[in-house]
């Protein structure tokens, strides 16, 4: 009723075809819906986006949900629900997934559970030192979260893999009936130049990106 009033008394007939276009595209056929288009001035990919989507979602949630559906719908706002989920889903299956299968190995392995505690805690101090020095690196701008999610699982399976290393020669060691110290001093020197040499090949290959 208020577009006919609109359309017939006020508005010239092109601007009123112009107008109905515009609302026909932007409202749904029984009035029960309204599209508001909202075009950024900055990058539509950058952090403000991800700042603006959330202030819109937290306005409605706080004032409007008893008599509003509001939905904030982009590309930028697909992906942020995408990285809040894989942040809030992911990590807890990963380190349950990582703990569960380190020390199920470890026992089986090496028949120890204490190996596999040695295991998880160099992979954790290795996660803490690489992520730590890349925040302090780029700062206020942060890391962009797909390097997260590729570099963790990378970082676990080469700490695991250099670190199964050095264990399963200490362990060779110990079983052959030397001593604590001679196992572990004769199993660095043994197996140092295989890992130094792989860590160099994985530098070398990561630095080529």
């Amino acid at each position: 009723r208020t577009f006919s009033v609109y359309h017939t008394k006020y508005v010239p007939k092109f601007e009123s075809q112009l107008y109905y276009s515009v609302v026909s595209d932007l409202t749904g056929q029984n009035a029960g819906a309204t599209m508001i288009l909202v075009t950024a001035t900055w990058l539509s990919e950058g952090q403000t986006s991800y700042y603006f989507i959330q202030a819109v979602r937290d306005l409605f949630a706080a004032s409007y949900t008893d008599i509003l559906d509001v939905f904030v719908v982009s590309d930028m706002a697909m992906m942020k629900d995408v990285v809040d989920t894989l942040f809030v889903d992911v990590p807890p299956l990963l380190i349950g997934g990582v703990c569960g299968a380190v020390l199920l190995l470890a026992s089986f392995s090496f028949r120890s559970v204490l190996i596999g505690l040695r295991l998880l805690l160099t992979v954790a101090v290795t996660m803490v030192i690489v992520f730590g020095s890349a925040g302090l690196a780029f700062g206020s701008d942060g890391i962009y979260w797909l390097i997260i999610i590729i570099a963790a699982p990378i970082m676990i399976g080469l700490t695991m893999d250099y670190d199964m290393f050095l264990i399963t020669k200490i362990f060779e060691l110990r079983q052959e009936g030397y001593s604590t110290t001679f196992a572990i001093l004769s199993g660095t020197y043994q197996s140092g130049s295989i890992i130094t040499t792989a860590g160099l090949v994985m530098v070398i290959a990561f630095c080529a990106l």
